[in-house]
């Protein structure tokens, strides 16, 4: 009789199989689990793949690649789109361009070109925040340049960077700024289209705020105005009007900001919107966009705890309180934002209650409680104002220059029309009519006086000129001294003309707005100073040659019949209410009508 023998298990064991080591197979335990103390098992039948694991069925394949087919086909069309848009842009010399990088790495970043060389963008960005930052005080400087070296989904919008190389390039010899401003635009555009609108964000507003105040600098009033209103709109409707509502706004559409400091820049852009709907509103004459009556957003605080990012003082003063109680404690910006609102009632307190011809002195009554209420609030600003604010003393700061010439040019705006409406009343009205004060004249005449002065004291002139209001107080002063000589037949104040005159004209041939032919007008109707119009000749012959529009200097004395031409009047007078028009919006070709 032959013995049975255990036949060799056709498996490994177990563990290991689950060790993944060579099994001798031994019965009744290998030896491997002999030594470990582990139990072993034999399996009888090979095990089979859990579902899910292992090489998939035919019909599973069939279906990864239909779904396949489907994804390649909307990448091509998605490329084709990103192509499409990207020939839209204007093409940057190559001085601009970055690195060698793929257009693949620009892919889900928002990008459709490469940026200029980081050593360019750092460049401009001081620039920035070394000569622009003041005029419109929104963005943290500390934060902006720390999030450019954030990966890109991270980085500011791509139409915010461009905007302030746009703003930077327009004050450096070393660059050109309209590629960064087309880029800009198209930027601004492309995000606007996108996804309806709902990626719209708070630097969007900053954009469009500060790329308006470029669009003004270059004498594009509309295109301006149209950029203030987009900006004015995302901002009502992210409720950055209502900040500070008790309740907080009616409808949320921003996240809770994260701290205190990014609070305070949402306040800071609101209120430079509000600023620049004021200035757009004064140099056209259009309504304001922004109710004052409806602002539930605070002033802003300092700027020493805005760079902090810790608020150290109280909160901020309410609008209304500002206007009504002034108050030292105020910021620097917030002084601007006072400043600016009482310049635009001035300059509106023009155009407000037009003379009819049914005029009487009850239908004035509601223009001499307004002037007497802005004459108030002007004194107040004044009384008010801190320390640091306060000229000459603090000729070294930007935000004391630009509240003194604003308050300043408001008092002449609001004593000329109140003058105005005093001239042109009838004589059965005139003694029905509130006298003006006795020194009305003075105080208009100091007025003039302290710009003249401000002007001639103040550093870097060829920057300050380029904010339109700078100009606009110069022509004013000249303005005011011209029709003083006019009045008393002297020329007794004709050297601070000539002074005025001299600034203008050295600034003239870079900048077109204080080229403007609008005191050139009124000294050729007072016929004052024949040397004054040769300087304002002289003046218009380089800008002319420079852009191109004169090829030989010897036209200059056919010049004064070409003087209403190429440029636009920096402030016009209505020969009806004495209403100045700043900025007025007229053709620049063909003649105006005075």
């Amino acid at each position: 009789m032959v013995s049975e023998t255990p036949s060799e298990p056709r498996f490994s064991c177990s563990e290991c199989k689950l060790r993944k080591v060579k099994c001798d197979r031994t019965t009744p335990s290998c030896v491997r689990c002999i030594r470990n103390g582990d139990v072993c098992h034999y399996p009888t039948v090979r095990r089979r793949n859990a579902p899910g694991m292992g090489l998939p069925s035919r019909p599973k394949i069939s279906d990864l690649e239909s779904r396949l087919a489907e994804l390649e086909g909307k990448l091509r069309t998605q490329d084709h789109g990103q192509a499409s848009r990207s020939s839209e842009l204007p093409q940057t010399p190559e001085s601009l361009g970055g690195g060698s990088n793929s257009s693949s790495s620009m892919a889900w970043t928002g990008r459709l070109e490469q940026l200029p060389a980081r050593e360019q963008v750092d460049e401009l960005t001081d620039i920035y925040f070394a000569k622009i930052h003041y005029t419109a005080p929104i963005l943290h400087p500390v934060r902006y340049r720390a999030s450019l070296y954030q990966p890109p989904h991270m980085q500011p919008p791509m139409c915010l960077q461009y905007t302030v190389m746009t703003l930077a390039a327009n004050v450096s010899s070393a660059y050109i700024a309209e590629p960064f401003y087309r880029r800009a635009r198209k930027y601004l555009e492309a995000d606007e289209m996108m996804d309806d609108g709902y990626n719209i964000t708070v630097p969007h507003i900053q954009a469009w705020i500060l790329l308006s105040h470029f669009e003004a600098q270059q004498l594009w009033f509309s295109r301006a105005s149209i950029s203030v209103s987009r900006a004015v709109r995302i901002m009502q409707m992210l409720g950055l009007h209502a900040l500070d509502a008790p309740h907080g706004p009616t409808q949320r559409t921003l996240l809770p900001p994260r701290d205190w400091c990014e609070l305070e820049e949402r306040r800071r852009t609101f209120w430079a919107g509000f600023m620049t709907d004021r200035g757009t509103s004064a140099t056209t004459g259009w309504p304001v966009l922004i109710n004052a009556h409806q602002i539930q957003t605070r002033l802003p605080a300092s700027d020493e705890d805005y760079l902090a990012g810790v608020s150290t003082e109280p909160a901020p003063q309410s609008f209304q309180d500002a206007l009504s109680n002034g108050g030292t404690e105020r910021s620097s910006f917030a002084c601007r934002i006072i400043a600016m609102h009482l310049f635009h009632e001035c300059i509106d307190s023009n155009h407000s209650n037009p003379l009819l011809p049914s005029f009487s002195a009850l239908d004035a009554e509601p223009f001499w409680m307004r002037f007497a209420s802005l004459d108030q609030g002007i004194a107040t600003a004044f009384a008010t104002m801190p320390a640091h604010l306060c000229c000459p003393e603090n000729m070294h700061d930007n935000d004391a220059i630009v509240v003194n010439l604003q308050l300043y040019t408001s008092t002449i705006c609001l004593y000329r029309a109140a003058t105005s409406r005093v001239n042109l009343a009838s004589e059965d009205d005139a003694d029905a009519l509130p006298r003006l004060p006795i020194d009305a004249n003075e105080r208009v005449q100091i007025a003039a006086q302290q710009i003249t002065t401000i002007l001639a004291m103040a550093m870097d002139i060829h920057t300050r000129f380029r904010n339109p209001f700078t100009a606009f107080a110069a022509f004013m002063a000249a303005f005011v001294f011209i029709k003083r000589d006019h009045e008393s037949g002297t020329r007794s104040n004709m050297d601070k003309v000539n002074a005025l005159m001299d600034m203008m004209v050295t600034i003239g041939s870079e900048n077109a707005m204080t080229a403007s032919l609008a005191l050139a007008h009124e000294l050729m109707k007072t016929g004052l100073d024949p040397l004054a119009m040769n300087k304002v000749c002289y003046c218009r012959v380089v800008s002319l040659l420079a852009y191109g529009l004169m090829a030989d200097e010897d036209q200059v004395y056919g010049l004064m019949s070409m003087m209403d031409q190429h440029v636009p009047l920096l402030g016009k007078e209505s020969e009806k209410d004495g209403a100045v028009v700043f900025c007025p919006m007229e053709k620049r070709f063909g003649k105006t009508t005075h």
